[in-house]
């Protein structure tokens, strides 16, 4: 009795090891998915747009003079001149 039992809750951790692997794989394809969906295109050929620097981080280290009828804009494609409308 005691020995089918033992094979009983072998089988079992087993069984139950595999579905933990297979949820957590789930769970980190679901994540990639939902942070990859929220992530904004970047439409560096907007003509209203004149990106300076094409990344957030760069542009505090970007120097830049906006002309008149633009104003500057930042985002997170990066930062530039936009044409005020």
């Amino acid at each position: 009795m005691f020995i089918n039992y033992y094979r009983y809750n072998k089988k079992m951790n087993k069984n139950f090891f595999w579905i933990i692997v297979i949820a957590i794989i789930a769970i980190v394809i679901l994540v990639s998915i939902v942070l990859m969906s929220n992530k904004e295109i970047c439409d560096y050929d907007n003509p209203n747009k004149l990106y300076q620097a094409r990344s957030s981080e760069t542009c505090g280290f970007t120097d830049f003079l906006c002309k008149p009828g633009e104003t500057y804009f930042s985002d997170e494609c990066g930062c530039g001149c936009e044409i005020v409308r």
